[in-house]
C-alpha cells in the first residue's frame, strides 16, 4: 500500500482460521499505519504478540474464545483515546489518533449477521449509534468493519446519511464468500467524513479467511 497521511487495513480473518500465522504476516506485508482484525480469536495471542505488536506498538483490542465477535485495533501512531463499547453483546473500539496535528476519530466494528430478526434490529441500530455518535462528536472520522450489510440497504444508506459518511469508491468490491469461490457481495467497508480524501483502495485476499480484506488510503484536508 502506498502512503498518504493515513492508510486503513480492514480484516475479518475468521474466527476458526487454519493459517492464521500466514494469515497476520499477510496483514503487516499491507503496511498500513492501522488495522482492524475482526473475528480475533484468543488462540492467536501468542502471534498477534510476535507478529503484530513489533510492527504496530499501540493497540486496543478483545480477543474471543469462541464464534465470532472478538476485535482488535492496532496502529503505528499513538492513540490519544482509545475505549472498547459494548453495543447489543458486540465490541466496538472507538479511538483517537493524531495526524498532521488533527485529531482523527476511528471506528472499528463488527455488526450481527442478519440471519434473524432481532439481530437485523440489531445490526442496523448499532450502525444508527455509530453514525449519531460521528454527528454529534463531529470530528474527522473514518468507520470500518464488517457491516454484513450490502451498500444498497436502505440501513446503510441511511447509516451514511446520519454520520456524514461517504463509503471508500473502489468499484462493486465484494468482500464474501471467498470460501465458495469467488465473493459475491461487498459487506466490508470503510467509510470516511468530509475532512478526508481518499487517495487509494482496494482489496486481498488472506489466507484461510472467509473474506477479502479492503484497505484506503487519505490524505488530510487543511
Amino acid at each position: 500500500i502506498g502512503k498518504g497521511d493515513l492508510t486503513i487495513g480492514q480484516y475479518n480473518l475468521y474466527h476458526q482460521n487454519p493459517t492464521p500465522k500466514k494469515a497476520l504476516n499477510q496483514i503487516i506485508e499491507l503496511n498500513a499505519d492501522v488495522i482492524s482484525i475482526q473475528e480475533l480469536n484468543s488462540d492467536w495471542a501468542g502471534l498477534v504478540d510476535s507478529i503484530i505488536r513489533p510492527n504496530y506498538p499501540y493497540s486496543i483490542e478483545e480477543p474471543w474464545d469462541n464464534c465470532c465477535y472478538g476485535t482488535g485495533l492496532y496502529s503505528k501512531h499513538p492513540f490519544v483515546s482509545s475505549e472498547i463499547k459494548n453495543q447489543y453483546g458486540i465490541p466496538v473500539i472507538y479511538a483517537q489518533v493524531r495526524i498532521n496535528e488533527k485529531v482523527v476519530r476511528l471506528v472499528s466494528l463488527h455488526t450481527y449477521t442478519p440471519v434473524f430478526p432481532n439481530q437485523t434490529t440489531e445490526r442496523n441500530q448499532s450502525l444508527k449509534d455509530v453514525a449519531t455518535f460521528i454527528e454529534v462528536e463531529g470530528l474527522p472520522s473514518i468507520v470500518f468493519g464488517d457491516f454484513n450489510i450490502v451498500p444498497w440497504e436502505s440501513a446503510f444508506q441511511d447509516f451514511l446519511f446520519r454520520g456524514g459518511l461517504t463509503e471508500v469508491a473502489c468499484g462493486f468490491q465484494a468482500t464474501y464468500p471467498v470460501d465458495l469461490g469467488l465473493p459475491l457481495i461487498p459487506i466490508d467497508h470503510i467509510n470516511y467524513t468530509s475532512e478526508f480524501t481518499p487517495t487509494q483502495c482496494g482489496s486481498l485476499t488472506i489466507a484461510g479467511s472467509d473474506h477479502k480484506a479492503i484497505y484506503a488510503g487519505f490524505s488530510v484536508k487543511d
